[in-house]
């Protein structure tokens, strides 16, 4: 499988270099305050941090691992203390970062690979549409976009750093001024890898044939489908049962994914082992 060398890895897996590269660039990111793992200093003033805010890792391999939660909401400088100390006593640094307002559906992704050339070989790109859990989790329902300016933002980023594999941007459009920031770089498959296959661009196969040097260029898709729905069905149910009072969406809202054409997470009639194992554990957990 390829993989970007350590010299990018090492920049996007830490928020704050992150951050410094996309700033060079002149691209846009949530505005930010950076906290020593200690906890003994913050970089910058609580009081003129909007609230809520959220308090998420600089590296969240190390935060996922000790707090199975992927950040925290703070709805006040004390509650950001409270989080900054919890951090601190394991170690682990954090960023306090304001909460860009709008909806989920303003959450725009680019998935990509990249030859070790840093060159883009294939590329798509798709909008979410609800999380699990609701505003900080990932995504459950989304929908296939040909977005160009999502992708020349992320083209300039991934040349910066030199990133080599397969990949996916987020970046959130603010309302307030028309603008997309920058919120991660996932330097993996994506959990919504059967969205782009369903839409003609198989990406397993694609780098298969590429790194066994067999890829040609009249393989790879020079356009796809957009407006497919991808649809996680079990996080859907698990949304409604357990976080039903966080996300008041009326009935034809909820069903409008539904009308297809849909891409499925992991049902397929073909072969419906896998989703009733899933299902099971979903079962299993709520028990």
């Amino acid at each position: 499988v390829p993989v970007s060398p350590w010299s990018c890895t090492d920049v996007y897996l830490h928020k704050q270099r992150c951050y410094g590269v996309v700033r060079e660039f002149g691209l846009d990111v949530p505005c930010t305050l950076r906290v020593a793992p200690d906890g003994s200093v913050v970089d910058g003033d609580l009081g003129q941090m909007s609230y809520p805010c959220i308090v998420k890792p600089e590296a969240v391999h190390e935060f996922g691992h000790l707090f199975h939660t992927k950040m925290w909401q703070a709805d006040s400088p004390d509650e950001v203390r409270r989080y900054v100390e919890r951090a601190a006593a394991h170690g682990v640094g954090v960023v306090v970062q304001e909460i860009i307002p709008g909806s989920e559906e303003n959450l725009y992704e680019y998935v990509a690979y990249y030859d070790d050339e840093s060159r883009p070989l294939v590329e798509f790109t798709w909008r979410k549409l609800r999380q699990c859990p609701p505003m900080y989790g990932f995504g459950r329902v989304g929908v296939s976009t040909r977005d160009s300016t999502v992708v020349e933002l992320s083209r300039r980023l991934l040349r910066r750093i030199g990133f080599a594999g397969v990949c996916e941007v987020e970046f959130k459009y603010d309302e307030r001024d028309g603008t997309f920031k920058f919120i991660e770089i996932n330097g993996r498959s994506t959990l919504q890898i059967q969205l782009p296959i369903d839409c003609g661009v198989d990406f397993p196969w694609l780098v298969y044939r590429h790194v066994t040097g067999r890829l040609s260029e009249d393989e790879v898709p020079s356009r796809y489908r957009a407006g497919v729905y991808w649809i996680a069905l079990l996080h859907e149910l698990e949304v409604m049962v357990r976080y039903r009072g966080r996300e008041r969406l009326g009935l034809g809202e909820r069903l409008r994914p539904y009308r297809g054409p849909v891409s499925w997470a992991v049902w397929d009639r073909r072969d419906p082992r896998p989703f009733a194992v899933a299902s099971l554990k979903m079962v299993k957990g709520f028990l």
